[in-house]
C-alpha cells in the first residue's frame, strides 16, 4: 500500500526505510523597536497673515512578546545500514509552526 509518498509494507521485516521523529518546542522572548511617523500640523494668523504647517518625525516605541515554536524532525535511514549500526542518514529535516 502506498501512503503520502511512502510504500507501506504488510510485514515490517520487508521494510527498505526506517522513518523516525521526534517532537519538540521551543519558547522564545523577541524584543524589539517599532518606528512610527507622526506628524504635527500647526496654523494660526500672525496679525492679517495665514500660516501652515507640518513637522514630522520618528517615535521609537520599544515592545516585547513571546512565542513559541513547535518542531517535528524527521529522519529517514535505510534498514540495511541500520542493521549494520551505520547511521547514514538519508533524508532528514523539521517541519515548524508558531503557536
Amino acid at each position: 500500500m502506498i501512503a503520502n509518498g511512502f510504500n507501506i509494507v504488510e510485514n515490517r521485516t520487508m521494510a527498505k526505510y526506517l522513518l523516525l521523529f521526534e517532537t519538540g518546542s521551543k519558547t522564545s522572548k523577541m524584543n524589539s523597536t517599532l518606528f512610527l511617523p507622526s506628524t504635527s500640523n500647526t496654523s494660526g494668523y500672525v496679525g492679517n497673515t495665514y500660516y501652515s504647517g507640518s513637522t514630522t518625525s520618528t517615535q521609537a516605541i520599544p515592545y516585547s512578546y513571546n512565542y513559541t515554536v513547535e518542531k517535528i524532525y524527521l529522519d529517514l535511514y535505510a534498514v540495511k545500514d541500520v542493521k549494520n549500526k551505520k547511521y547514514m542518514t538519508v533524508w532528514d529535516g523539521y517541519i515548524v509552526v508558531e503557536r
